[in-house]
């Protein structure tokens, strides 16, 4: 199942009831099995207190459109919106991502953390790139038009270029 806009249960956590604890987007959030397609407005720096060291630090967070709280940024989500959208975090604005939670061990328990699906959602398509593969004549010409497409792109034309080495196969 798929959320465009975040809204708290229904049945209410009971973090809810902790403002703190709103502040952004975490595992809790998400009821199992549950995902966001959210688009991202931008990424940005968020001032937050660390309890341990009792002072402020700033926090990578992504910010997204639709009223879905912030969400903090890790290395692992980092390199999964790299995959599917580049590396370079300043064209990340406009982008769509799945986020979903996976159960983690860290501090002793077993936690939903938030994870970024790699897999460009479906609606975020390259027709020009799917085009230029439908349009390739051999298998070698396909494959090199494929190999000189970015990573992110390569990502989200798969299933079109699986589908013409079927029919390049058959020929």
């Amino acid at each position: 199942m798929t959320k465009i806009i975040y809204e708290t249960h229904a049945w209410g956590h009971w973090k809810e009831l902790f403002e703190s604890k709103n502040k952004l987007l975490a595992g809790w959030n998400l009821e199992p099995g549950e995902e966001i397609c959210a688009t991202i407005a931008s990424v940005g720096l968020e001032t937050v207190y660390d309890k341990e060291t009792k002072a402020e630090k700033d926090l990578v967070v992504l910010n997204f459109q639709n009223k879905i709280p912030p969400m903090a940024l890790n290395v692992t989500n980092s390199e999964t919106i790299a995959l599917l959208h580049g590396n370079t975090y300043t064209e990340w604005a406009g982008k769509k991502i799945l986020i979903h939670t996976s159960k983690v061990k860290a501090f002793g328990k077993e936690h939903d953390a938030l994870r970024i699906r790699a897999k460009i959602p479906r609606d975020e398509q390259y027709p020009e790139q799917e085009a230029l593969l439908r349009n390739c004549k051999t298998m070698a010409q396909l494959q090199q038009t494929f190999m000189t497409m970015p990573r992110h792109i390569q990502g989200a034309v798969t299933p079109v270029k699986d589908q013409m080495k079927e029919v390049l196969s058959c020929e």
